[in-house]
């Protein structure tokens, strides 16, 4: 607390709040300690040991009353249902999880088809054959999954499919850690797929941005016809946040399906 510039009075009062159905000599004993750990690092930070770290201390006395509380796996699913979505195609893999399981539970109010598939081959084409039939899906999984996704990721370049894919990263190679967060995984979606062909890569930084993103990646995957990726993290997408209600109608659906004459063709431009 002392290093963080944190008032000692603030970890004394979560102490005491913490122990207090453990009794007073527990509760006095972990005081006692804060005390003085909260002495020792003050002594080496006025000797010139310790360099103290400013982190920022929430306003209590701001009104949070009409701010709502959610996690990232909920900021990008939302973000999902305000872009249109409805359908989603994954298989578990943590952290990556949460999107599928919150897009589940919502799936009959928001007519959303939520499928867990048997593997990751399986969901990336369930969802490009959604996009083919005028639904709007998306993927979500995390760096090892997503490996077995790159095929699909080219076959959408090739035939100019839509695709929204979540790539929750946590650290590798391989099964990697979890419950553990990293960012290593841009390079790994900027060059997916075998061939050249365009995409769009998100990169939120918040959890205002989880909703946003993800909702105008579903109308630029739309409007271009190509695969865009929103990328986060494990720590964003289980941590919770307190924020401002999104604004709902702040962005439109857009539509880019056209009506064709009977012998239309695609790819005759």
């Amino acid at each position: 607390a002392a290093i963080f510039k944190i008032k000692q009075q603030i970890p004394l009062g979560c102490i005491k709040k913490y122990f207090f159905a453990k009794g007073e000599k527990i509760t006095q004993g972990n005081i006692a300690a804060i005390k003085r750990g909260y002495e020792l690092a003050s002594d080496l930070i006025k000797k010139g040991s310790l360099n103290q770290l400013s982190i920022p201390v929430p306003d209590f006395s701001q009104d949070i009353q009409e701010e709502i509380l959610l996690n990232g796996a909920e900021a990008v699913s939302l973000g999902a249902i305000s872009g249109g979505c409805n359908f989603i195609s994954a298989y578990p893999m943590s952290p990556s999880t949460g999107v599928l399981i919150f897009l589940s539970q919502h799936a009959e109010e928001f007519n959303i088809i939520a499928e867990q598939a048997e593997d990751e081959i399986s969901a990336i084409n369930l969802a490009m054959g959604a996009w083919y039939a005028g639904a709007r899906g998306m993927v979500t999984t995390s760096g090892g999954g997503f490996a077995l996704m790159e095929e699909g990721v080219s076959l959408a370049g090739m035939l100019e499919l839509p695709m929204v894919i979540h790539l929750a990263q946590r650290p590798g190679p391989a099964t990697g850690l979890p419950t553990r967060t990293e960012q290593g995984d841009l390079e790994l979606a900027l060059h997916s797929g075998h061939g050249e062909f365009p995409r769009i890569i998100f990169t939120p930084g918040g959890i205002q941005d989880l909703f946003y993103l993800t909702q105008r990646a579903f109308n630029l995957a739309d409007k271009f016809q190509i695969p865009v990726f929103v990328l986060t993290d494990q720590y964003l997408m289980d941590s919770y946040y307190n924020t401002r209600e999104f604004k709902l109608t702040e962005r439109d659906i857009e539509r880019y399906t056209r009506k064709t004459k009977k012998n239309y063709k695609r790819y005759q431009r």
